[in-house]
């Protein structure tokens, strides 16, 4: 075991860090010159602005903006009537039970 660093005082297992430039004095592989080939340019290809499935995609996007309100708007809708209601019966709830009304020996 070696101990990695100064005071760290945890036991590592040693482990091998390769430098960016190692020399060694023996050769495995040998450089193989790769023959050129020949290059032609690319052609180069016109497409119009929008591809036909762009077209569409566009075309549904505003229909659906368009169309009538999707469920979460509906939801949306139903839950601001439901807390409306609840507020409302929460004022006449309070109302009824004087919790409104100024506490005795209180000034506001």
């Amino acid at each position: 075991l070696v101990h990695q660093g100064e005071g760290s005082g945890t036991p590592t297992e040693p482990h091998h860090t390769p430098f960016p430039e190692v020399e060694s004095s023996h050769s495995t592989t040998s450089s193989i010159p790769l023959p050129s080939i020949p290059t032609a340019p690319f052609p180069t290809i016109t497409q119009p602005d929008t591809t036909p499935i762009i077209q569409y995609s566009r075309r549904a996007r505003i229909a659906q903006s368009s169309a009538l309100p999707t469920a979460q708007e509906e939801e949306i809708g139903r839950l601001k009537e439901r807390v409306q209601v609840l507020e409302d019966r929460e004022a006449v709830a309070t109302k009824q039970s004087g919790e409104d009304a100024p506490i005795k020996g209180r000034s506001t």
